[in-house]
């Protein structure tokens, strides 16, 4: 039997009658399925997990005909997965590698099982010859151990030694890599649920970069060139260290440029963002407005990663004073439909976001529609876990209360403040926001008398103004608006105030 013969008896013998996908397009057709309606109410906003109405496409939610429907509809979609046109996405070289490689992988898996050897061997060579291009270590190490076994089986010991020295390389290669990946995962775990800078950290970094640049002497490719360069940028960054960090950000960009191949949007939109957000602790706004304009590029409406993006040109923007542009970035970041898949710690942080903007706004560009009040009230939750938005809560609603003259309340917002201060605000990372708090207890024995205040909190001021603000998604002590900027509001309202 020829090769074509053997795999047109597999799939003659073991497919479905009719192949379980859904059409190209998310039209509608004439005829009615309900599978493809499912399909055409997806693109609308309404997918079956939406639990907010309670049938869909006439099934009762709770029936087991729906979870039928749930079940083979899912099937279909999961089947498209092989059918994907992946030229048309914008993935790197390597990654269109990667899925062409895959694809491979499980035809030939298939044709193992089925006693298809023959065709088999074939696939193996092509996804070797593929895998070896892209240095895919995960495909080369599958397709040398199909081929070692048929060097073993056919008899062939000069192909069998050949393989069993690239089985050697290549399986040292893969660990060397899964080991630079660990690591890489092993310092995002150090942030995962903390909300605090640990500068302390650039230390560990180092040492996983280290570890990476240890084995690129015995084992050098992509995976381990572009971990090392990005951890150590990283390291870096966490050590506030932006002018080395930007150095090395800048090496692993021109290292994409000099591998186009490896190259992709995600990783220089990443570049990017990183870029932006030490030229943002720097102060150099415009430097960053320009990564921000790279960014815009790269990650395109729809992605997940965008709003990522979009926190962090947000507080460029408003920390640079440009109100009216992150109230456009704001409005979009908060429309976005991808933003209820997102951590409810994100969620929660762009309303917090909303709620600094209306204090900063004119009251003819505020929202109307959004109850401040309400939100404060719900979100104000002492939790060691929440800190550091707890604190940027309390001082916005300490401000918002001085504003509308609700002395009161203040009194009750201030020793909430005091005792948050003495439980929480110690070490390096809460020197600004431990000073602002010093200057609204100020306020509070001074009685909100502005011309005492100005003299008296002069020193806090000034020491502000000479400490960074440090800012990442995850950090005691949430500065949006500089306390420098934001006390001179303060100051503004009590002038006000005692008219």
């Amino acid at each position: 039997m020829t090769e074509l013969q053997i795999i047109g008896e597999i799939v003659a013998r073991y497919s479905q009658n009719k192949i379980s996908i859904l059409p190209a397009s998310a039209k509608r057709k004439d005829r009615k399925n309900k599978f493809e309606d499912a399909y055409h109410l997806l693109f609308k906003g309404s997918a079956p997990d939406d639990y907010e109405e309670k049938n869909y496409l006439g099934y009762k939610r709770k029936s087991g005909t729906f979870r039928s429907f749930k079940s083979r509809f899912e099937e279909k979609l999961l089947n498209m997965l092989f059918f994907i046109e992946i030229s048309k996405t914008r993935l790197s070289a390597v990654n269109k590698a990667e899925y062409e490689c895959s694809k491979l992988q499980h035809q030939a898996r298939m044709l193992g099982l089925l006693y298809g050897r023959r065709p088999a061997i074939k696939l193996a060579k092509k996804i070797f010859n593929i895998a070896l291009k892209y240095q895919l270590s995960e495909f080369m190490v599958y397709s040398i151990g199909l081929l070692l076994k048929h060097a073993s089986e056919t008899g062939d010991k000069f192909a069998f030694q050949k393989y069993k020295r690239m089985q050697s390389y290549w399986l040292a290669q893969l660990t060397a890599e899964e080991n630079a990946k660990t690591s890489m995962e092993g310092l995002n775990i150090l942030f995962g649920k903390s909300i605090g800078q640990k500068p302390e950290l650039t230390e560990v970094a180092l040492k996983y970069m280290h570890g990476i640049k240890r084995d690129i002497r015995t084992n050098d490719g992509y995976v381990l060139q572009y971990n090392k360069r990005k951890i150590e940028a990283i390291a870096y960054q966490i050590g506030q260290n932006y002018q080395k960090s930007l150095l090395i950000w800048s090496g692993l960009e021109n290292y994409l440029n000099k591998n186009p191949d490896f190259a992709s949007d995600t990783k220089y939109a990443e570049i990017a963002v990183q870029q932006m957000d030490c030229y943002m602790h720097l102060q150099e706004y415009d430097k960053g407005k320009k990564c921000a304009e790279t960014c815009q590029k790269y990650f395109w409406p729809g992605s997940s990663n965008r709003l990522i993006f979009m926190e962090f040109y947000f507080l460029l923007t408003i920390q640079s004073g440009e109100y009216e542009m992150a109230n456009r970035i704001l409005e979009e970041a908060i429309h976005d439909k991808y933003l209820q898949n997102m951590s409810v710690m994100h969620q929660k942080k762009w309303r917090l976001f909303k709620a600094y903007l209306i204090y900063v706004l004119e009251p003819k560009d505020q929202d109307h529609s959004f109850d401040t009040d309400e939100f404060l009230n719900e979100f104000l939750v002492f939790k060691m876990d929440k800190r550091g938005y707890n604190v940027a809560l309390l001082i916005l609603n300490w401000c918002m209360l001085l504003r509308n003259g609700d002395f009161t309340k203040l009194i009750t917002i201030t020793n909430a403040l005091k005792e948050y201060r003495l439980r929480n605000l110690k070490g390096k990372p809460d020197q600004r926001v431990n000073l602002f708090v010093s200057m609204m207890q100020t306020a509070y024995r001074l009685d909100y008398d502005p011309n005492k205040l100005r003299e008296s909190t002069n020193t806090f001021l000034r020491k502000i103004r000479d400490k960074r603000i440090v800012y990442s998604a995850n950090m005691e002590g949430l500065e949006v608006i500089p306390f420098d900027v934001l006390w001179g509001m303060v100051i503004n309202d009590m002038k006000v105030g005692n008219k």
